[in-house]
């Protein structure tokens, strides 16, 4: 029997010939997060958060011109830290960034790709991040933020396009962090286009719980939150001071008045800043660096939470589990409070949660060889001894569950440490595969039926977690290029094989038959 079936199915889960239903109730969301000027005074960040989001993050910048304020901001500000300016105490070259994090640095992949969000057209950047995120040598790449240039003085359905195909992204890539921007102030003032443009896009993150950088609102105001957003101000932090709507023709500058009135090296430092000044590139870095802090974990309402109560809270290497002594025998990262194998530094633990949002899903967890199932008594939750991959020592997790797209994280060992995993439900947009699948009888048991087929796309192998009456197997090279042969029991009670197929990627794939 040959089945050729391309389209997407709705379906309950099958596990080991139990069938389960899940009901999922009305959801509440994590809050929108807003990084704006009231996220620049830099002295606020702990020196753990900064080390957090260099170990967590892993972020792919595109951007022009404007854009490069906060990448020439934070290279300024490394040697303005280690003289102390603002009073920072700090190690030395904490905010040092480079591609790749080499030395321990923030891995920032600047300027990944050429253009910006309107350049060379308003949608080429999104396909540019899809072929760059498919590269499998950017599968660590967590972040995505790309920055505008003059295009977001724009109409309002080129920035619902925006708006669109930023959140298909985020639905086709779920294990990666989207951060929105706004454009930058081109001084037509609080009823100019840009103004609507930016509140469009700053409305729509505050309803829809997303996560934006917003570039326009730091521009409107300086370091002591003085507002110059109803004064026509420019990119260049020039504004109208004598109130005949004219920006240009009376030469008061913001962040030139204020470099004036304090002192360079200790209130703020020279460095780059296109088409504006220093303390404009001074304020987006010291945003963006609260930026990475809040993506990494920090909490800057409340400080770093202490999920477990021992008194550690960003460098805990036990976040779930009370280890005040933070005991770790095999110095693998994992306190042995929560390691499976404390004397095995090849080994270690990966835990925590599979949700839709805060509900608890089923679902199959394999993390490099190793699986298990969030089903039954503790549905959503997943607890694995693996081994690290010898050549990374990262940990690849897998998560495959009913009606929702396959999520594939690479995490470093202290990532993997109560970790949750909010799965998005597959919908129209993900691409499904055509599974190609023949029966005859078992070779071993006469009871068994084989099942054996291919998993493609478009023509092209796929490498998928096939799984057929209890039995699995991948369709992955170098062994099975798209392929897969599996004997499997018959269901007891109605004869059939239910055969499911998951790839990241992809939609799940069910066929239930009688052979």
């Amino acid at each position: 029997m040959i089945k050729n079936i391309y389209y997407r199915l709705v379906f309950r889960f099958l596990f080991f010939l139990t069938l389960i239903t899940i009901i999922f109730p009305s959801i509440s969301s994590a809050d929108a997060l807003i990084i704006d000027h009231h996220c620049t005074d830099i002295t606020q960040i702990p020196q753990s958060a900064i080390e957090q989001a260099k170990s967590y993050l892993h972020i792919a910048y595109g951007h022009t011109s404007h854009g490069s304020q906060l990448t020439e901001g934070m290279s300024g500000l490394v040697d303005f830290a280690n003289s102390g300016g603002l009073g920072l105490s700090l190690p030395m070259d904490i905010f040092v960034w480079n591609n790749g994090g080499r030395g321990g640095a923030l891995d920032l992949h600047d300027s990944f790709k050429g253009g910006d969000l309107g350049s060379p057209n308003r949608q080429a950047w999104a396909q540019i991040t899809r072929d760059y995120l498919d590269d499998p040598s950017n599968s660590d790449v967590n972040v995505i933020i790309w920055s505008w240039c003059g295009q977001v003085n724009a109409s309002e359905a080129e920035i619902d396009l925006y708006l669109t195909l930023m959140n298909q992204l985020e639905i086709d890539y779920p294990d990666v962090m989207f951060v929105y921007m706004t454009g930058h102030a081109n001084g037509t003032g609080e009823t100019g286009n840009v103004h609507l443009r930016n509140q469009q896009i700053r409305n729509y993150c505050v309803a829809n719980d997303k996560i934006l950088y917003d570039f326009y609102d730091i521009e409107c105001y300086d370091p002591d939150g003085n507002y110059y957003g109803d004064k026509n101000v420019l990119d260049s932090c020039a504004y109208d001071s004598n109130g005949d709507g004219n920006p240009y023709n009376d030469g008061a500058n913001w962040a030139i008045e204020w470099q004036n009135a304090h002192i360079e090296n200790v209130d703020w430092y020279a460095c780059s800043s296109a088409h504006s000044e220093p303390l404009n590139a001074n304020q987006k870095a010291y945003a963006a660096w609260w930026l990475w802090a809040s993506l990494a974990g920090w909490n800057h309402n409340g400080g770093d939470i202490d999920r477990d109560g021992d008194g550690h809270t960003t460098f805990d290497n036990c976040p779930c589990t009370y280890n005040p002594e933070q005991e770790d025998s095999d110095g693998d990262g994992c306190g042995d409070a929560c390691d499976g194998r404390p004397d095995n530094p090849n080994w270690m633990s990966t835990y925590g949660s599979i949700l839709y949002g805060e509900t608890p899903l089923c679902a199959m967890v394999l993390g490099n060889g190793q699986h298990m199932f969030t089903c039954g008594q503790d549905t959503g939750l997943y607890d694995l001894e693996v081994p690290l991959d010898p050549n990374t020592g990262n940990i690849t997790l897998h998560v495959f569950a009913s009606g929702f797209s396959p999520s594939k994280s690479v995490l470093t060992p202290s990532q993997a440490l109560c970790r949750d995993i909010v799965m998005a439900r597959a919908d129209d947009g993900i691409p499904g595969m055509t599974v190609s699948f023949q029966t005859g009888p078992g070779t071993d048991n006469p009871d068994w039926v084989r099942i054996w087929g291919t998993v493609t796309h478009n023509g092209q192998d796929v490498c998928a977690m096939v799984l057929a009456n209890g039995q699995n197997m991948f369709s992955c090279p170098p062994d099975h290029s798209g392929e897969f042969d599996l004997e499997v029991p018959l269901d007891p009670n109605t004869g059939e094989i239910t055969l499911q197929v998951y790839a990241t990627g992809f939609a799940p794939y069910k066929e239930v038959f009688i052979p």
